[in-house]
Parts: C-alpha cells; sequence; structure tokens
C-alpha cells in the first residue's frame, strides 16, 4: 500500500540563485555543518525561518552588528581586568563594571 504525498510537499516550482564557486563552496560546507541533508534544504529552512520571524534580513543584521559590536566592549574591558590582575595590581570589578 503507497502513501500519497502530501500536497505541501510536492515542489513543482524552482527558484534559481547564481552564486560565484566559492560562494557555493561556502553555502554547501555550511549547510553540511549544520546538518542538513543538502544545501536547498538549508536555504529552504532559512527562508522559512525568515517568513515565520516576520524579520527583514536588513534589521535582524543590524541587531547582529549591535550584539557583535557590544560583545567586542565586553570583551575589551574584561582584557583590560585580567591585564591589570596579571600586573599584580588591585582589581576593583565593581569599580570598572
Amino acid at each position: 500500500m503507497s502513501i500519497a504525498p502530501s500536497t505541501s510537499r510536492i515542489r513543482s516550482f524552482r527558484l534559481s540563485v547564481r552564486a560565484s564557486p566559492t560562494e557555493l563552496e561556502r553555502w554547501n560546507n555550511a549547510a553540511q555543518a549544520l546538518g542538513h541533508a543538502t544545501t536547498a534544504d538549508w536555504i529552504r529552512t532559512l527562508l522559512q525561518d525568515a517568513v515565520l520571524s516576520h524579520h527583514r534580513v536588513g534589521k535582524v543584521s543590524h541587531e547582529l552588528r549591535q550584539l557583535r559590536d557590544e560583545l567586542g566592549r565586553i570583551g575589551n574591558n574584561l582584557k583590560q581586568l585580567v591585564h591589570a590582575a596579571h600586573l599584580g595590581g588591585a582589581v576593583a570589578c565593581s569599580d570598572t563594571l
């Protein structure tokens, strides 16, 4: 007895994206590293997540950039505290924070 495929799983349309050999290799590697069976599956997941989250890529990209900058500042503060501690000076973390 065969089970008919769900109509939501039938894919009769093709979406085409041009990529350089380097981009394609990076995408293939990223898809594999993230556990996707194919690059198409990974891209399909990314697009579906974007649709469900209702975020524009520009907004998410901007927020990620802000978070990265903030983490950089935190890392810089931590580096300064560690450097002072290694020099034998007293480190007043509460004052710094």
